[in-house]
C-alpha cells in the first residue's frame, strides 16, 4: 500500500506469481505449462507437431492455444495451430491464424505453405501464389 496515498498496488502479486511458475518450471521441466511459457518451446513444438502425427488434432489446437495465451506474438504458435486447423479441415480457422502468422514473421514459408493448401481447399485461388511464395523463400518445401 502506498503510504502517500492509500492505494493497494497489485504489482508485486502479479510478478511473484510469474516469478513462482518460472521457478516451478526450473524444478519441473516437464510441466505442460512450462513447455508453453513465453515462445514455444522446441520441447513443445516436437509434442505438438507428434500429437498432429497422431492426427489428435483437438491435442494440439489446445495447446497451441495455451501458448497463444501466454505469447500472443508468437508467430510459431500460430502457425502450428494453423497448420493443425488446416490439417483439421477448418480451413478458415487455419486462414486467420496463418494470416497472423505471416504478419508477424514473413520470411517464414511454412504459414504461407499452409495458407495457400487451406486456400485452395475452400477454392480460393489466391492459394497459387502463396504456395509461390513459400517456394520463393524455401524450394524444398511445399509440395
Amino acid at each position: 500500500m502506498c503510504s502517500a496515498t492509500g492505494h493497494v498496488s497489485f504489482a508485486p502479486i502479479a510478478t511473484a506469481k510469474a516469478d513462482s511458475r518460472k521457478r516451478s518450471c526450473l524444478l519441473y521441466p516437464r510441466k505442460r505449462t512450462c513447455a508453453l511459457q513465453g515462445r514455444m518451446s522446441a520441447k513443445g513444438q516436437k509434442r505438438t507437431r507428434a500429437t498432429q502425427q497422431k492426427r489428435d488434432f483437438d491435442r494440439a489446437i489446445a495447446d497451441t492455444s495455451e501458448a497463444i495465451q501466454l505469447d500472443p506474438k508468437s508467430a510459431n504458435a500460430l502457425a502450428i495451430r494453423g497448420e493443425a486447423y488446416r490439417r483439421k479441415g477448418d480451413y478458415h480457422r487455419a486462414i486467420a491464424d496463418l494470416n497472423e502468422a505471416i504478419r508477424l514473421n514473413a520470411n517464414d514459408p511454412g504459414p504461407f505453405c499452409n495458407r495457400g493448401v487451406a486456400k485452395l481447399k475452400i477454392n480460393d485461388s489466391s492459394g497459387h501464389a502463396d504456395i509461390a511464395k513459400a517456394r520463393q523463400l524455401d524450394s524444398s518445401g511445399c509440395r
